[in-house]
């Protein structure tokens, strides 16, 4: 599949395809990847280019109205080709059921769709990933013999278990 830099088009003719995908990140690459050797034509759109790009990276500054951040998303962010992998380096963990909730205090909150639509594909990245099993916290806690939380209060403090995908001999 060709790279193509919209910024070096001249566009006479409109870019058509079937699907849209916004973003080149990992999600976006796995999504694309389903449709590889199907009769549908993908258009993949990622901001930024095949290298970091200052004026792009830019595109992820804010003005923080609460507590001031003591990381600057630019640093766990990427727009570029690949997306925030660049920073991430294959580090996964599957969302969070209150991330698909509506939440008073975060504008535009809320998914149509819940945790529980999403495990048959979290169960498919997965194994795109070359991840182990796709168990996490109290799974992970008994497989791998982890002792019990010694004075944890879990109202204010839990376990987040982390797995890294493989990278094929054909990705190298």
């Amino acid at each position: 599949m060709p790279l193509i830099d919209l910024r070096d088009l001249t566009l006479e003719a409109p870019i058509e395809s079937d699907l849209c995908i916004i973003g080149s990140g990992p999600a976006g690459l796995s999504i694309a990847r389903e449709f590889a050797n199907t009769s549908v034509k993908v258009l993949v759109l990622e901001s930024g280019g095949r290298t970091e790009e200052s004026d792009t990276q830019a595109l992820y500054d804010i003005e923080s109205a609460g507590l001031p951040r003591v990381m600057e998303q630019r640093q766990v962010r990427n727009r570029i080709l690949g997306g925030s992998s660049h920073t991430w380096y294959g580090r996964c963990a599957p969302l969070e059921p209150i991330d698909y909730e509506v939440r008073d205090w975060v504008p535009y909150s809320g998914w149509p769709i819940t945790h529980k639509d999403l495990q048959e594909y979290e169960h498919r990245a997965s194994k795109i990933l070359g991840l182990g099993s796709n168990d996490y916290g109290e799974a992970i806690r008994e497989q791998f013999a982890i002792g019990a939380r010694q004075a944890l209060n879990p109202a204010l403090l839990r376990d987040q278990f982390w797995q890294y995908s493989k990278v094929s001999n054909r990705d190298r």
